[in-house]
């Protein structure tokens, strides 16, 4: 499969007042070499205004990690509520950690912020190593759910099976087109996996028009 569909993006969102802690910025940066360690690329903003525009325009953000430690403040509350709801709306089941000080979140915690957060992290207390393996597994889950059954079923077929089909319609993964300049041109535009999914009927763990099943 393309390298590029199997790229996962975490986007870390600070509160714009954080950013004087010399802590805070170390533990979020031991987390980002974390993520990286399981080949999960991270983008990092310094406050909830600068990550509006990336909402509207980053389709491909696997997981928000939104970190604050003004919890105590009303006006840091409302904007990350905010940030809360417009993730929501652009980015429907996308899981939301919210990295934060244990007894900060236990005492100003909302109902509005439980409700926009999937998962709490103790950024001072877990070890990034741990807070790594569960936004893996968050993006794991997430991306199971993402696709509809079709798609889902045609991108593990390309993704598990990786073998070759002598059924109509022939292309054999669009090599055939490869042999002209031509051709080749025509490949490099669509690229390979669309040749290698555009199958017959007779593929049973997509399924087929004439039997129900699969």
């Amino acid at each position: 499969m393309n390298d590029e569909l199997k790229k996962r993006t975490v986007l870390i969102v600070e509160d714009g007042r954080s950013g004087k802690s010399h802590v805070m910025k170390s533990a979020l940066t031991r987390l980002e070499n974390a993520l990286q360690s399981r080949e999960i690329r991270s983008m990092r903003v310094a406050s909830y205004e600068e990550s509006l525009p990336l909402l509207e325009t980053e389709m491909d953000i696997d997981c928000f990690l939104i970190y604050s430690d003004m919890l105590s403040d009303p006006e840091e509350q409302i904007n990350a509520q905010e940030l809360l709801r417009q993730i929501r709306a652009r980015h429907n089941g996308v899981p939301v950690f919210l990295l934060a000080d244990r007894q900060s979140t236990s005492e100003h915690l909302n109902m509005n912020l439980m409700k926009g957060a999937n998962e709490f992290a103790w950024i001072f207390e877990d070890s990034s190593t741990f807070l790594a393996g569960r936004v893996e597994s968050a993006i794991a889950r997430y991306r199971k759910a993402l696709l509809p059954p079709l798609m889902k079923a045609i991108w593990e077929y390309n993704e598990q099976n990786h073998e070759y089909s002598w059924a109509a319609p022939g292309h054999q993964g669009g090599i055939g087109f490869t042999k002209s300049p031509s051709g080749k041109k025509f490949y490099d535009f669509y690229g390979e996996n669309l040749f290698r999914t555009d199958t017959g009927i007779e593929r049973s763990s997509i399924g087929s028009l004439l039997d129900h099943q699969g």
